[in-house]
């Protein structure tokens, strides 16, 4: 292994590095797995359940995939997953821990990128202190191992910056040929992060033509493959996918009837913590200067999505990203500053002490995060389809009162059985005037409305005296619901 100016790391650098990457993975796949939280439901319908039914026939379809608003890039890749560990196991845990863990694996690209672009005059201990921040930082690990677009493209962009670095003496052109391929998918994947790509581009190009030409060329062919072969083959027209985003969110302006936030909507989320927020605030500045693209590539997110009416935490996951090594590095420049100037005693703890302040900061964000219960958000839910898909009595569930993109659908259900959603609506429209269909498709065929069940999931309070409680799951957070119960059907299967 080899760090950033390409030399080659000791046994025992390399050793702790490998250690860190061990821990960012265990925390990005191993809480979800276990707690089965849902950050974002109604997007990881978006991706899961179409590599489902892509693979097993069986699927909710949302209004999306009606449009043809989303590329098919992200869910084949997930579908691919699946059909292995299909071969292995019929568990649905297995290719949801399978996909978790690839996800994960793309993650560590922020943690190696924090080591490998820390400043020449931090020590081993900084770096390590650097890349162990980004590791464990809650929001990176609540998000970092999710199939969300944003994420995805992010940890793409974060891999091009790791190729920038590496040595490629005579391959040169292909280095950055393959820059280009990364840039283009994950500006496929979400055209949103448009402006901190071009400012990557700057970065790795500067005023070099040849390499503007390779970068290019490489996004290029990333984007015939993708946008237009991928696209003509799923949607039946090259860049289909974009222009009905386009024109689905910008000139309908489906978005919208999701909510919107003035501009300064992301800073306002802010006031509550402001007494933490201000110290931040200033050890990003330090680090930034010590390393500004990170801080430049967050700052263009961030800015770029506050004029966007319609906002959510998920999109703030790159700027998050790029941020918090910043941040990172401003934690470290602290501990240099207190070891060399207020106490030389201590310069050779400078390291130490930026390994006990990232603890600390560590300790305060995960405060902070968990008041908002991310980490058992509709766990209830997910539990509850994982307890009845064993049931070998089961010919239907009919679930009530929760929305399907809340459930985790037959991607966590697994089974071919069909179920009844008092939410799924047949005509619907959005008030801009666009369809709003949503379908549940099992074996491939659509499912009707009404059917034969004998399990119902519902919230926990009365239901018909026809039904009786059979189990109940607390949830979390901010879901909305106490507990969801499995209720069954006294005299069995009936419509």
């Amino acid at each position: 292994m080899s760090d950033a100016s390409g030399t080659r790391l000791s046994r025992r650098h390399a050793l702790i590095l490998t250690v860190i990457a061990c821990l960012a993975l265990a925390v990005r796949v191993l809480p979800i797995s276990l707690l089965h939280y849902q950050a974002a439901p109604d997007e990881i319908f978006q991706y899961y359940e179409q590599a489902h039914r892509l693979v097993f026939g069986s699927g909710i379809v949302p209004w999306e995939y009606h449009e043809g608003t989303r590329s098919w890039l992200l869910p084949i890749v997930l579908a691919g997953v699946m059909y292995v560990c299909s071969l292995f196991s019929d568990s649905p845990q297995i290719y949801f821990f399978a996909c978790r863990a690839i996800l994960g694996v793309l993650s560590l690209s922020v943690v190696y990128v924090a080591y490998q672009y820390a400043p020449p005059r931090f020590s081993e201990a900084g770096r390590f202190a650097a890349a162990l921040f980004c590791a464990l930082f809650p929001y990176l690990a609540l998000f970092g191992a999710l199939a969300l677009t944003e994420v995805v493209a992010t940890h793409l962009i974060f891999i091009a910056f790791i190729l920038f670095r590496q040595r490629w003496v005579r391959r040169a052109p292909l280095q950055f040929v393959t820059i280009g391929v990364l840039l283009a998918l994950a500006f496929w994947l979400r055209i949103q992060l448009t402006p901190p790509l071009l400012v990557t581009g700057a970065y790795f190009c500067g005023l070099n033509v040849a390499r503007w030409w390779r970068v290019g060329a490489g996004f290029a062919v990333g984007i015939l493959l993708v946008g237009v072969i991928l696209d003509a083959i799923t949607w039946g027209v090259p860049f289909h996918s974009l222009w009905a985003n386009i024109h689905a969110n910008v000139v309908m302006d489906v978005s919208s009837s999701f909510g919107t936030t003035r501009v300064l909507g992301y800073l306002s989320e802010l006031r509550d913590y402001w007494p933490a927020a201000m110290p931040l605030a200033l050890l990003f500045f330090i680090g930034a200067a010590r390393q500004p693209i990170f801080f430049l590539c967050g700052m263009v997110v961030l800015l770029s999505h506050s004029f966007v009416p319609h906002k959510e935490l998920r999109f703030l996951y790159p700027a998050l990203c790029f941020l918090v090594v910043s941040l990172g590095y401003g934690i470290v420049e602290i501990a240099l500053w207190v070891a060399r100037f207020r106490w030389a005693r201590l310069q050779g703890a400078s390291g130490a002490m930026a390994l006990a302040a990232v603890s600390v900061s560590i300790v305060v964000a995960f405060s902070i995060q968990a008041k908002t219960g991310d980490w058992v958000r509709n766990s209830g839910n997910v539990l509850a389809l994982l307890d009845i898909r064993t049931d070998p009595h089961l010919c239907g569930v009919a679930v009530q009162g929760i929305g399907w993109w809340e459930t985790g659908g037959y991607a966590t259900f697994h089974r071919e059985v069909p179920i009844f959603f008092d939410t799924v609506q047949r005509v619907d429209y959005f008030p801009s005037g666009l369809p709003r269909v949503t379908t549940v498709i099992l074996n491939g065929q659509e499912l009707g409305e009404t059917g034969p069940y004998n399990v119902l999931i519902a919230e926990a309070k009365s239901v018909d005296p026809a039904f009786r409680k059979r189990q109940c799951f607390p949830h979390g957070g901010e879901s909305g619901l106490a507990e969801t119960c499995i209720y069954d059907r006294v005299s069995g299967c009936a419509p």
